[in-house]
């Protein structure tokens, strides 16, 4: 198995950042429909969706977000599509996704809502993502690293 591309990325400049990395993954020449999951659909990963889905230049793209329970679905469906209907859209929970390997991943999962969260992350590498194609983006806020001792001063 091809091992996944770890990218890092500030909360800033996430969005973009993921957005350019799995567009880049997914533009093929002869324009084949590419599939990407984006497990963690909450703030940053609803927002990736919508731009993936409002870009022209992913037009040939199917976009599924994956979630641990149905809670938020039509709100994630709202805030994505609006009032319109795509079929290169939709919202399930990740045992729905099961079985289903997909060209590009993004985890965008926080890891307060699993109680092993590096092995959540091999299993999602593992069982649902096409390693032989595509990208695998990991995603992390900056709040997991320990903030110095040091103080800002002005200048």
């Amino acid at each position: 198995m091809r091992q996944p591309a770890i990218f890092m990325f500030g909360i800033v400049s996430f969005v973009m950042a993921a957005s350019f990395t799995v567009a880049s993954a997914m533009a093929t020449a002869d324009n084949a429909v590419s599939e990407c999951l984006v497990v963690g659909c909450g703030v940053l990963g609803t927002s990736l969706c919508k731009q993936i889905v409002a870009s022209p230049d992913l037009a040939s793209c199917k976009v599924t977000a994956a979630t641990k329970t149905t809670n938020r679905h039509a709100t994630i469906l709202s805030e994505v599509l609006g009032d319109d209907s795509s079929d290169r859209f939709e919202v399930k929970t990740l045992d729905e996704c099961k079985g289903t390997k997909y060209d590009n991943v993004v985890f965008c999962a926080p890891p307060s809502g699993f109680e092993d969260y590096p092995g959540a992350v091999r299993d999602v590498v593992e069982n649902y993502w096409s390693s032989d194609k595509g990208v695998f983006v990991f995603t992390s806020a900056g709040s997991v690293y320990v903030r110095s001792a040091c103080a800002l001063k002005d200048a």
